[in-house]
């Protein structure tokens, strides 16, 4: 998953559910600040939960 993600700051859905990701969540994703939906269900990912997702206050 590209941290460029995270320059899409006024995405408000990211539903990446399904599709055989591999690698870790981007810490980037904490400055989508207008996200209000995140699905990343049914992939691969590893590693921890980036600690930057709190910031999604309307997540």
């Amino acid at each position: 998953m590209p941290s460029s993600l995270g320059n899409l700051l006024q995405l408000k859905e990211l539903d990446l559910e399904n599709n055989s990701l591999t690698g870790t969540i981007p810490t980037s994703l904490g400055n989508l600040s207008q996200l209000e939906y995140l699905d990343l269900d049914d992939n691969s990912l590893t590693g921890t939960i980036p600690t930057s997702l709190g910031n999604l206050s309307q997540l």
